[in-house]
């Protein structure tokens, strides 16, 4: 079994600040250890570029007899959406190896989408926008469609959001192009919305705006947060991170799904 990383924490710490986000990641280790090896964590814009030595945020030392309780802190750009890399790698006489069982070492990275927050200082006289704090891509499984999981949350209390999303890119100047949902949630600091379907590879822009309503008055609206974006990563090629996915197993083999399962085949089965 190849060595792998599973990612047990992510955790902003405060306090929030405008420019740089600590972030303290807590992950364990599956599969052999061998000596002198590591874990290089990647900070990128995206899930399916190559990793530069631009984007190494740090490296965690492996001990041989120790899989579980890895921890570091990572310094990263506040306010930003990110993808982490967690790559496995071995050495050779003191030189990081380039491939593991003849594969590059980014193909054993475990990668895990972070949202970073950042202090936004609210406009004189007016409503503070709602601050978007994690976006969340699910890649779609057997049983669902691919989705996105979008939160906010408000230092205003606000009765309804006008949340606002388009997978055209790049986004729209004006509202026209763009999906608006209503969402009421009486008295409340933040919400989410889950985006489904969502398809892998696809560029989403989100916006949302917050309002408090009134019986007598128009409703008190804040200005809309700025644009976020996120790009659905792809699809597992895996067959066996796919089921794990879908929380399956097969007994004793494929064909225990049913016909209808992969009646399209295996690729259409796992949306490739």
């Amino acid at each position: 079994m190849p060595t792998l990383v599973q990612v047990k924490e992510l955790k902003q710490l405060e306090p929030i600040k405008t420019g740089v986000a600590d972030v303290l990641v807590t992950f364990d280790v599956l599969g052999l250890i061998f000596p002198d090896s590591l874990v290089q964590i990647y900070a990128s814009g995206r899930s399916d570029t190559s990793l530069t030595p631009a984007d190494l945020k740090d490296e965690v030392e492996l001990q041989v007899n120790e899989h579980v309780g890895y921890s570091t802190i990572l310094h990263l750009q506040a306010g930003a959406f990110l993808f982490l890399h967690f790559c496995p790698r071995t050495t050779t006489n003191g030189v990081l190896d380039p491939d593991i069982d003849a594969q590059p070492f980014d193909s054993f990275c475990t990668v895990i989408p972070l949202t970073t927050r950042a202090v936004l200082p609210p406009s004189p006289g007016a409503l503070a926008a709602p601050v978007i704090t994690s976006i969340e891509p699910h890649q779609a499984t057997l049983h669902n469609e691919g989705s996105i999981v979008v939160r906010w949350s408000a230092s205003s209390e606000f009765d309804k959001y006008h949340f606002m999303f388009t997978d055209s890119f790049p986004p729209p100047k004006s509202e026209v192009g763009f999906h608006e949902i209503e969402i009421e949630a009486p008295r409340s600091h933040g919400f989410s919305f889950r985006i489904q379907p969502a398809f892998a590879r696809r560029t989403y822009t989100f916006k949302v705006q917050g309002c408090k309503e009134s019986e007598v008055f128009p409703d008190e609206c804040s200005a809309f947060s700025p644009d976020s974006t996120a790009t659905m990563p792809k699809n597992t090629n895996s067959l066996r991170e796919f089921l794990r996915f879908s929380n399956v197993q097969l007994n004793p083999g494929i064909r225990s799904l049913g016909a209808a399962a992969f009646s399209a085949g295996i690729r259409g089965m796992m949306r490739l």
